[in-house]
Formats: C-alpha cells, sequence, structure tokens
C-alpha cells in the first residue's frame, strides 16, 4: 500500500506515546474497553530489499466495522534513527507486508502501529468508552488515531550481524595505567577490554604464537562477555542502539546453541560460554598441546 504522506499525521505518531488525545483512543490507558495488538513482525532481510510482515489483531468491534466499511485504516509506522528513514504504511486488511530499500535503515529500526480515520467521522461515540467519555461525541479529522497498537524494533541486519567472531563486537586495548586489573567499557560500539600497560606488552609479545589464542579467549574475552550479557539483561535501555547489543541480540535470536536458554543474570556464565562455543574446553586442550608430553609421564 502506498505511504501515508500527512505531516499532521507524523506528527501525531511522534507524540502520542507521550499524550492523552482530548478523545477516546483504544490502547491509550483506559479510554477503550479492548485489545489492539500486532502479531509479528517477521523480518527478512536482503541485500536490496527488507521485508516486515505482521498482522493487525483489534479486539474493538465497532473499530473493526469502521475499517472494513473504509472509514478507518491500519498503520504501520516505521523509523530509523541513523538513517533519519520515517514513512507511514496504510492497509485495510489485517495482514500487511512493507518492503523498504535495505539502504534506508541502519542498525536500530523502531515500529508503531495504529488505526487511523480515513475520512472525517461526525459523531464519533464509542459504545466501549470509559464512562469520563459518557455524554460526549467528537468529530474526527482525517489522521486522527482511533486506536494504538503499542511499538516494537529490530536490528537492520548488515553483513556483520550473525558473526561468531568476537572482532565483530570486542576489542582489545591498552589502557593509561602501568598495572592493575583489567577494566571493561561497554558505552562503545564493541566491548572494550582495556589492559594494563604491563599486561598489554605481554599479551602482544604472546599473541604472535596462536597456540595462545584459545587461552585468551578463556582468559580475557569471557569474563568481559559475562559482564556484557549481564547488562544486557540488566540495563537494556542503556545498550540497545550499541552494536555489541545489537550483535549478540542477533545471537540470542538465531543461534540454535541458545534456544531455550533463559536469559537472566544468573544465567550468564552458561550464556557467555555458549556464545564462545565452550572455551574452556578449547583452553584445555590448548594447555595440553602445550605441555611436553614425555617430561609431564616422567614424574
Amino acid at each position: 500500500m502506498p505511504a501515508t504522506s500527512s505531516t499532521l499525521l507524523t506528527w501525531v505518531f511522534m507524540k502520542i506515546s507521550n499524550l492523552s488525545l482530548p478523545y477516546p483512543v483504544l490502547g491509550v490507558h483506559d479510554d477503550i474497553v479492548g485489545k489492539y495488538e500486532i502479531t509479528g513482525p517477521d523480518i527478512t532481510t536482503r541485500p536490496e530489499i527488507t521485508e516486515i510482515k505482521l498482522v493487525h489483531v483489534l479486539g474493538s468491534h465497532e473499530i473493526h466495522a469502521m475499517v472494513q466499511a473504509g472509514r478507518a485504516e491500519y498503520v504501520t509506522q516505521v523509523h530509523c534513527m541513523k538513517t533519519a528513514y520515517r514513512r507511514c504504511f496504510s492497509t485495510t486488511t489485517n495482514s500487511q507486508s512493507i518492503e523498504i530499500n535495505s539502504n534506508d535503515l541502519r542498525d536500530r529500526v523502531d515500529l508503531e502501529f495504529f488505526v487511523i480515520a480515513a475520512q472525517e467521522i461526525a459523531g464519533y461515540q464509542p459504545a466501549a468508552a470509559h464512562p469520563d467519555y459518557e455524554g460526549f461525541q467528537f468529530r474526527l479529522t482525517r489522521g486522527d488515531v482511533l486506536a494504538h497498537g503499542g511499538t516494537t524494533n529490530f536490528v537492520s541486519q548488515k553483513q556483520w550481524m550473525g558473526s561468531e567472531a568476537v572482532g565483530s563486537f570486542m576489542v582489545l586495548e591498552q589502557g593509561d595505567f602501568k598495572a592493575g586489573p583489567m577494566r571493561y567499557v561497554l558505552d562503545r560500539s564493541k566491548i572494550t577490554i582495556i589492559l594494563s600497560k604491563d599486561d598489554f606488552d605481554r599479551y602482544r609479545l604472546l599473541s604472535v604464537s596462536r597456540s595462545f589464542d584459545r587461552i585468551f579467549h578463556s582468559a580475557l574475552v569471557l569474563p568481559a562477555l559475562v559482564y556484557a550479557v549481564t547488562q544486557m539483561v540488566d540495563a537494556t535501555d542503556t545498550y540497545q542502539d550499541l552494536k555489541w547489543f545489537q550483535v549478540l541480540e542477533d545471537r540470542k535470536t538465531n543461534d540454535p546453541a541458545l534456544t531455550g536458554e533463559s536469559w537472566d543474570i544468573g544465567n550468564a556464565p552458561v550464556i557467555a560460554q555458549l556464545l564462545l562455543s565452550n572455551p574452556m574446553d578449547r583452553t584445555l586442550s590448548s594447555l595440553w598441546e602445550l605441555v611436553d608430553q614425555n617430561s609431564f609421564g616422567a614424574e
């Protein structure tokens, strides 16, 4: 369906989550008895096109009848802050399929759902409205919101998504302190492990040999990842726009090894190990390979 082009409509959609309108709206506070929910959305990302499929589930016979009569329509607003893309897609059928140029979307994409008036509606007086509206009738203009279906978001998958490589979400840096414990920084695009100058120098010398890679996974990467997963659970709103969060969120959704795992703080160590494909097994194997088998058994 074509996009809805009303500037006023877009303004209302940006503001509706933060205010009450001067007439009853289904899904806002307890204005109208009933529900308006979304099934999905199902996202398919291809190099050229991103497809969004969803179903509008409207639990108001009165508003549903208005949609069927062409007096109202379903609208999905798509907003990507990184690319400044914002567009409203309308339909009069419950099932909606939206196609967007993949170049218009990057990282987090927000979706918001509405039923709007498709034409002027005089004498609007929903039977299931809150008693505070009893005896009142309202004149609605085209674009006025009849129902709000809430919000959700997804991550527009790019080449870095779905990667199991640690480098896709984590980096190691030298700190400005000579010695002391390593530190973790999460407010950057990638999880950052900061080593003291002394530790970083030793790490740099040892990392020349690939024999130590699997040991570093357990000694450096694993504890940082446990901390990051803990923060994903405990402070989602703080980090959800960062790339490391989105990579791990993508793994959470699409990695079969994580199916059925509970993403809570108590389970963070297990999740981190699964994200790294059980690093302790590789670490012990590497240590065993580094031991001189003959001298080890000669004692």
